[in-house]
């Protein structure tokens, strides 16, 4: 039988609900009832919730119907479910006046939660949402956590640059299917300098061949993409797509980016995706709703927009670059194949895994323009890893992959 409640409980500063601590509420393994209606509030910023997980026989849960109100962050090093008997009546409401975070040993597990906090809300470890995330007032930045949005769930809110998740270098937003059609919105974006630019990402599942925890993530940069060599028009943004137990899938993609994004001719620019190898070219930027389509897609990729003019090749199924040796320690050649004509304008970059160029130069600055030549160049001062080249020639990207030892 449920513990009754019948009033508001509130804490204030160093109390604790079953030990007392100067971090909050402490959660050692008492089971907390909050019957519909009722609201727990843990007031003060420094004021945190803890759930500890004392012995696999001794954890504390929560069985929550109504609400808890949070000023501070929310700690979960719990390795059981905190909330039990869920059924999606249960919210917990971030409300602090300074940044508040999510971290802890062990995901968390929510049943609804609601950010009403300007000053946003980071994501350090994994949660995920069972029935509703609402962006009231703020944000939810995913710093080193994932955003599980599950199957029934939904994120709801007047979407903007105020209002959405930020993608980190780690975090992703990840969306779960137990259909094989559907749609979802992404409300992606990400920080550029001192500004917040919102670039969502409009998801239609066609069709699909789907397995149990089937899933599409999404992370954007708001940044070049590495690999793409256009160099007047392009944009300044690249989102990533992947997913977990798919198959046989069609989508479409409908992708919005800033206005602070667009480097060069808008009129210029081109929907691309790249699979790591291959480039793909789409449609034209649509220039008055600063977003990029995409239909009929059956792989998950990198996407971005390019410059119109460029054509994009495979240079791995080809025989038309070649570049070695690949592996190798830092000293490598390119050679061209007699079926390739290029002018003395053709360009070698090469990037590291960040995106930094560490390469830029024509190739009459080797002084050898013949095609059988080998052009010579060191990247031995670098780390060892995973490097990109692209070889622009006539309009033409090549691209390849290489392995620094």
């Amino acid at each position: 039988m449920k513990l009754k409640i019948n009033l508001l409980i509130i804490i204030l500063l160093s109390v604790a609900f079953n030990s007392f601590s100067q971090g909050g509420v402490i959660n050692n393994g008492a089971n907390l009832v909050i019957e519909n209606g009722i609201t727990f509030i843990v007031s003060g910023t420094s004021v945190n919730f803890i759930n500890n997980n004392i012995a696999d026989n001794q954890f504390g849960t929560i069985d929550l119907d109504g609400n808890i109100v949070l000023s501070g962050h929310w700690i979960n090093d719990l390795s059981h479910n905190v909330f039990i008997n869920e059924n999606n009546d249960g919210t917990v409401l971030f409300n602090g006046s300074a940044i508040q975070t999510i971290s802890g040993l062990y995901l968390t597990n929510f049943e609804n939660v609601k950010i009403n906090n300007n000053q946003g809300v980071e994501l350090d470890e994994d949660i995920s949402i069972s029935n509703s995330l609402n962006l009231s007032a703020g944000f939810v930045a995913l710093i080193t956590g994932n955003l599980k949005i599950l199957e029934n769930a939904f994120i709801e809110g007047n979407f903007s640059n105020q209002k959405l998740i930020i993608t980190g270098e780690e975090g992703e937003l990840q969306k779960y299917f137990s259909s094989s059609t559907g749609s979802f919105t992404f409300p992606v974006g990400n920080v550029a300098g001192n500004k917040i630019l919102y670039s969502p990402v409009e998801l239609t599942l066609n069709s699909a061949s789907i397995a149990s925890n089937a899933s599409i993530s999404v992370n954007v940069k708001g940044v070049k993409l590495p690999a793409n060599s256009s160099l007047n028009d392009y944009l300044n943004r690249y989102w990533a797509i992947s997913q977990d137990n798919f198959s046989d899938v069609n989508y479409d993609l409908l992708m919005y980016y800033d206005d602070d994004d667009i480097a060069g001719d808008e009129q210029n620019i081109y929907g691309a995706k790249f699979d790591g190898t291959t480039w793909q070219k789409f449609n034209q930027v649509n220039s008055s709703t600063n977003s990029i389509s995409f239909t009929g897609l059956t792989d998950f990729s990198e996407f971005t927009g390019i410059e119109g003019d460029i054509s994009v090749f495979d240079v791995n199924k080809s025989d038309l670059i070649n570049i070695f040796p690949n592996p190798g320690n830092g000293l490598f050649f390119i050679q061209f194949s007699n079926n390739i004509s290029f002018t003395k304008d053709a360009v070698v970059r090469v990037y590291s895994s960040n995106g930094m160029i560490i390469l830029d130069k024509k190739l009459s600055d080797w002084n050898n323009l013949n095609n059988n030549d080998l052009y010579e160049f060191d990247i031995s001062n670098y780390a060892s890893g995973i490097y990109l080249i692209n070889v622009l020639i006539d309009g033409k990207i090549f691209t390849k992959r290489l392995i620094n030892n």
